[in-house]
């Protein structure tokens, strides 16, 4: 007769694979809405490349393409930002699928790509809009590798919730993209936290909300 312990050892066992078999299921779900997601980023991304270009050849009125420009570039970086939450929030409830650094580097790659598109809607445009690009420490959910990173990314939330037409750009830094490192060299960024705003003052270490502020022209969300 199977005495009363193995039972529930039996049970118990049961009841971890159940348990793992759940979260296995969970992560898969989480990970298959969040490509879904990348996939229409990348669709976008590549329909509004190719109706812009299409507008330059027809050497069209100059202030009509930027602002057709202006409403489909900003409204992919709204939703870019939304996706980067979504991925960073996957990442801390991750349990067992090994995909958050597969999807967060092509993630990287598209939104370095919408932040060229935005870079040319401020320069070609001259449309009062502000860009942050933002160096942090990847993996480091806990801050010991960059204890100020997350209080640095509070601050850029406060700004971004005060001036609406500021838009960041997350990078990790001493990553193996090679792409990032170009940036890390061209600004010669040292250490982290570290923020340059709108590609002319860069600053490394915390940075106060109101010294930010000081070098961006503070407005409203142009399509407010």
């Amino acid at each position: 007769m199977v005495s009363v312990y193995v039972k529930g050892l039996v049970l118990g066992a049961l009841l971890i694979i159940a348990s793992m078999a759940s979260l296995w299921i969970l992560d898969k779900q989480r990970i298959n809405v969040i490509s879904e997601q990348m996939q229409q980023m990348s669709w976008e991304m590549e329909d509004s490349r190719l109706f812009l270009n299409y507008l330059e050849s027809m050497h069209g009125d100059k202030n009509a393409q930027c602002t057709i420009m202006k409403h489909r570039i900003i409204q992919q970086v709204e939703k870019a930002d939304m996706l980067a939450r979504k991925i960073d929030a996957y990442r801390n409830s991750n349990v067992f699928s090994p995909d958050y650094y597969a999807i967060k580097k092509t993630f990287i790659y598209k939104d370095f790509e919408l932040f060229l598109q935005f870079k040319k809607l401020r320069d070609e445009c001259n449309e009062s809009v502000n860009y942050i690009i933002y160096f942090y420490a990847e993996n480091d959910p806990d801050h010991s590798a960059c204890p100020d990173c997350g209080v640095q990314a509070s601050i850029l939330d406060t700004v971004r919730n005060k001036c609406r037409n500021t838009w960041v750009f997350a990078l990790p830094y001493n990553t193996d993209i090679d792409l990032v490192k170009v940036i890390e060299k061209q600004y010669n960024i040292q250490k982290v936290p570290a923020l340059v705003i709108n590609g002319e003052r860069v600053y490394q270490g915390l940075t106060e909300a109101d010294e930010i502020e000081k070098n961006i022209d503070c407005g409203e969300n142009p399509l407010e």
